[in-house]
């Protein structure tokens, strides 16, 4: 598997022109790996034409992931696609979100290894993956509190009365 070239994202791009338009949807042929960038009410429309279109045919799901920038007041919503009809060919696609209400369509019904992915993006960044069938955390604990991987998470002392943090002394016996 390789990511798309410049040339052949460049035409990935032009066919998802014809098919859906423009609006929305930013090609970024300067980003390391070409990839787009597309409002969170384009996605849907946008993994379907992915996925549907012979021309495209990105029917295996690689991933999806989140990240938090604070700096900019946001958190996103990474996909990453492959064609197997095309060679393996990956496409990433990046979902910008606000950090105050972090919400985006699910895709777990039109792949379904989403469904994982996207349980894990809501439990350690909480970003809402609206229509999932099954949203709920899937590493930590159903009452934990918060999401961890936010850089403005606060670990708390102690969880259901055991320590979460260790002083050195307990860690000097390790050396």
């Amino acid at each position: 598997m390789s990511a798309l070239t410049s040339e052949q994202a460049a035409a990935a791009f032009a066919r998802i022109k014809a098919v859906l338009g423009e609006e929305g949807i930013t090609f970024r042929p300067e980003a390391p790996q070409p990839d787009l960038l597309v409002t969170p009410e384009r996605l849907r429309a946008l993994c379907l034409a992915l996925r549907d279109d012979p021309a495209l045919h990105f029917e295996s799901l690689q991933q999806v992931a989140g990240t938090d920038y604070p700096k900019e007041n946001r958190l996103r919503s990474t996909i990453t696609l492959c064609s197997y009809a095309h060679g393996g060919r990956l496409l990433t696609l990046h979902t910008d979100l606000p950090r105050e209400a972090p919400r985006v369509a699910t895709v777990s019904d039109i792949w379904p290894a989403a469904e994982w992915h996207e349980r894990e993006s809501w439990d350690l960044l909480g970003i809402v993956y609206e229509g999932h069938p099954d949203l709920r955390r899937i590493m930590l604990p159903d009452d934990w509190e918060g999401h961890p991987l936010r850089k403005d998470f606060v670990e708390k002392s102690e969880y259901d009365g055991i320590p979460t943090r260790r002083d050195r002394e307990w860690l000097s016996w390790q050396k």
